[in-house]
C-alpha cells in the first residue's frame, strides 16, 4: 500500500498536542499580542559596549569547562571541498537533558563574574528567544513554539522548550555548515575535544538590565594574532569548582550525593592555568551561502548576540569557492533604527510577560509561553497571539545554592 510521504509529513508537522504538554489549558494566565503592543519610549541601541560576565563549554563527555575557549578562525587553500556532517537528530545521547538548564550560566559568572549578581537584574534569557520575540513583536509568521518562563525574585527568567530533548552540549548544526565550521576554525590548544562554546553578556534594552546566553561559532582577528595573555579568572580553591564550593556552603540538611546526570549539570574542570579570554570585539558567526543575502538575514542573530564579525564560505555544491568577512557592527545602528519600533515592543513585550508571572502568585515558578500557528484566527482578537500557561511540571533553571550565590537570600 503506498503511502503519501507529503500527508504523513504536514500531518507531522501540523500536530500541536506537545505545545500543551504538562500544561494546565484550564488556566490561561495571560494573552498577548506582541506585535499589537504600545512601544516602549525608551530607545533601544547597542552604543553602550556589553559587559562578558563568562564563557563556557561542553566536552565530549558532556561536562561543563569555565572559562571557554572559542576556536579561531583560520584560512584554508581555496576551492575546499566539505563533506556533509551527519545529522544527529536520532541519537539518543542528545535527549539526556541536565537537570537545571542554566546551571553552566550560573557557574560561569560566578567564576569568572564572582561579584556580579542578578538581583537588579531584569531579564536571563537566551539569544534565540529574543529572536522568537523579535519575530512576534514584527507580526511575522513563524512556526509553533513553546519557551519557559521562571521569576527568580523579580528578575524574568526565559528558558527554551523545544518539541524535542536537544541536550546543549550537542550542535545542532549538520551538512556542509557543520563541516565548514570545523574545517575554517582550529581549536585552541589542548581543547581539541571541546564544543558548544557560549558567552554571557549583559547589556541594556531600552532601560532594561539584561543577561543574555548565545553560541559562538568561532573568533576572528583580522589583522592581528589572537591575544597571548589572559584576564585574570577566579581559580576553583583547592581545586574545587563553584558549583562545589556552592554545595559546601549549603545551610540545608545534608544532600545524598550528586547523581551522574547532576554532576555532568555542575560540574567543571578545574581550574590550573588562566586561559586567553577573547574579546567580545572578536565574536564572529560562520555561515555557508551561495548568496549574498545572509548577513541580512542574520543581523537580528548577530544584533543581539553583539557578534561584530560574519564570516562566509560561498559554495558551488559542497564546495567552498570564495570566504569573505564582513564586519556587521558596522551594520548595527542602521538595522537598530530601522527596527526601532519593533525592538521597543519586544521591550514592552517581556514587560508583560513578567507581569503576568507576577501576577500568578505560587504558579510563577515554572510558567510557559506558547505561540501555536494553527490556532491564530481560530479565535476573536489579533493574529499573533501567545498564551501563558502554568505548567504541571516544576523545573527550575539554576539549582538553589547558585539562586542563593547570584540573586541572595530569597
Amino acid at each position: 500500500m503506498a503511502h503519501n510521504t507529503n500527508r504523513e509529513r504536514k500531518s507531522w508537522k501540523d500536530d500541536t498536542r506537545w505545545l500543551y504538554k504538562n500544561l494546565d489549558r484550564q488556566r490561561c494566565l495571560g494573552t498577548i499580542a506582541p506585535a499589537g503592543l504600545e512601544p516602549c519610549g525608551e530607545p533601544v541601541t547597542s552604543e553602550e559596549e556589553a559587559t562578558v560576565l563568562g564563557t563556557f563549554c561542553w566536552t565530549a563527555e558532556k561536562t561543563v569547562r569555565v572559562p571557554g575557549g572559542e576556536p579561531v578562525f583560520q584560512n584554508v587553500p581555496l576551492p575546499a571541498a566539505l563533506p556533509r556532517a551527519p545529522n544527529l537528530k536520532a541519537a539518543a545521547k542528545i535527549r539526556t537533558m541536565p537537570p537545571h538548564i542554566l546551571a553552566p550560566l550560573a557557574q560561569a559568572i560566578t567564576t569568572m563574574s564572582p561579584s556580579h549578581h542578578l538581583r537588579n537584574t531584569d531579564l536571563v534569557v537566551s539569544r534565540n528567544s529574543l529572536r522568537k520575540l523579535f519575530a512576534l513583536c514584527a507580526g511575522r509568521n513563524q512556526d509553533s513554539f513553546r519557551i519557559g518562563l521562571h521569576l527568580i525574585n523579580d528578575t524574568l527568567v526565559i528558558t527554551k522548550d523545544d518539541r524535542f530533548l536537544w541536550h546543549p552540549g550537542v550542535t545542532r548544526s549538520e551538512g556542509v555548515g557543520l563541516s565548514f565550521e570545523n574545517r575554517f576554525a582550529k581549536p585552541l590548544a589542548g581543547r581539541e575535544d571541546d564544543q558548544s562554546h557560549h558567552r554571557i553578556l549583559a547589556y541594556n534594552l531600552g532601560d532594561l538590565r539584561c543577561v543574555v546566553q548565545f553560541e559562538v561559532d568561532a573568533c576572528y582577528y583580522p589583522d592581528a594574532k589572537p591575544p597571548d595573555e589572559a584576564p585574570e579568572v577566579p581559580a576553583a580553591d583547592n581545586g574545587l569548582a563553584m558549583a562545589d564550593r556552592l554545595r559546601q556552603l549549603s545551610l540545608g540538611p545534608a544532600a545524598s550525593p550528586p547523581t551522574d546526570r547532576d554532576a555532568t549539570a555542575a560540574a567543571a574542570s578545574s581550574q590550573t592555568t588562566p586561559r586567553p579570554i577573547a574579546p567580545q570585539s572578536a565574536m564572529a558567526e560562520l555561515k555557508t551561502t551561495n548568496s549574498r543575502s545572509k548577513l541580512r538575514e542574520a543581523l537580528p542573530q548577530l544584533w543581539f548576540g553583539r557578534t561584530p564579525w560574519f564570516i562566509q564560505g560561498f559554495r558551488s555544491g559542497d564546495t567552498v569557492t570564495k570566504v569573505e568577512a564582513t564586519s556587521a557592527a558596522g551594520r548595527f545602528a542602521e538595522w537598530e533604527q530601522g527596527n526601532q519600533e519593533t525592538l521597543r515592543r519586544v521591550v514592552s513585550c517581556i514587560r508583560e510577560l513578567r507581569e503576568t508571572l507576577r501576577a500568578a502568585g505560587p504558579a510563577r515558578r515554572h510558567c510557559v509561553l506558547v505561540y501555536d500557528k494553527g490556532a491564530q484566527g481560530q479565535q476573536p482578537g489579533p493574529r499573533g497571539v501567545v498564551r501563558v500557561f502554568r505548567s504541571n511540571v516544576v523545573r527550575d533553571p539554576v539549582p538553589r545554592e547558585m539562586v542563593e550565590a547570584l540573586w541572595g537570600p530569597g
